[in-house]
């Protein structure tokens, strides 16, 4: 691919096209959201890196997910004190449902996070708004909110698990 088919605007609006299912992706097999971002990041860059290997026309989330599949993969090996959550047959297995998931459906529970984001209450919302809105660190934002890190930790773990099971009832009220 030359230098003119490399453009940083294509591969801007393909990477931000599919961030929910790489991200997703991601989280679903490392199973903590601090590594899922930081091999968020890992992988835009590397998909950046490769993008010249990528055919225009076909399925870049597909292409990007596999990416991610092998940098979360190297993560995990090299996590040696963490337990692996999956065996390679079953990531291989998730990557296959992961190529299935229709965007229409990421963009549905997009918006039921959304919904149910904005369904939280006010100091959930904020703490939500400190961690993901900004680039602000769990020390940063347990320093400000005269909190430890363990308690932000905690507050977040809850309200995530809040959400999802909120997100899960909107799609569910939605499907019937």
């Amino acid at each position: 691919m030359s230098d003119e088919t490399r453009d940083p605007l294509a591969f801007s609006k393909l990477l931000s096209e599919g961030r929910s299912r790489i991200f997703g992706y991601l989280l679903a097999l490392v199973q903590n959201l601090a590594d899922a971002e930081d091999l968020y990041q890992q992988t835009a860059l590397l998909l950046w890196e490769k993008f010249d290997q990528y055919r225009p026309g076909t399925d870049f989330g597909s292409w990007a997910t596999t990416v991610a599949h092998y940098t979360a993969l190297n993560f995990l090996r090299r996590q040696s004190r963490r337990r692996v959550l999956f065996s390679e047959a079953a990531m291989l297995r998730l990557a296959a449902i992961q190529g299935e998931f229709k965007s229409s459906e990421s963009t549905a529970r997009s918006e039921a996070l959304g919904h149910c984001v904005a369904a939280l209450p006010t100091a959930e919302r904020r703490l939500v708004q400190l961690r993901y809105a900004g680039d602000r660190s769990i020390q940063q934002i347990a320093d400000d909110e005269n909190r430890t890190v363990g308690a932000v930790y905690t507050a977040l773990s809850r309200i995530r698990k809040s959400l999802l099971a909120c997100i899960e009832r909107r799609l569910a009220r939605e499907a019937t």
